[in-house]
């Protein structure tokens, strides 16, 4: 048997993530301008990090934040 959550692109972890979001939000007839805050992230924050492999080449990373809603106050962790 084949679920509705089978269906979405697993291979991206965001995708599928904003797929099952779009379900969820069909399910429970979410009103469309709550959708729309919801959906759009709050902030993004990208971080690039210079990092010296042993082997002497250098190589930078790409790492990110995102805070998707911060209506029920400050966010905390990380």
């Amino acid at each position: 048997m084949v679920t509705n959550i089978q269906k979405y692109n697993e291979h991206s972890l965001f995708e599928s993530m904003m797929a099952r979001f779009d379900h969820a939000a069909e399910l429970l007839n979410l009103d469309p301008n709550l959708y729309k805050i919801l959906r759009t992230p709050s902030r993004e924050i990208a971080v690039n990090m210079p990092i010296l492999r042993v082997s002497g080449d250098m190589e930078t990373f790409v790492g990110y934040r995102v805070q998707h809603n911060v209506a029920r106050g400050t966010m905390q962790g990380g």
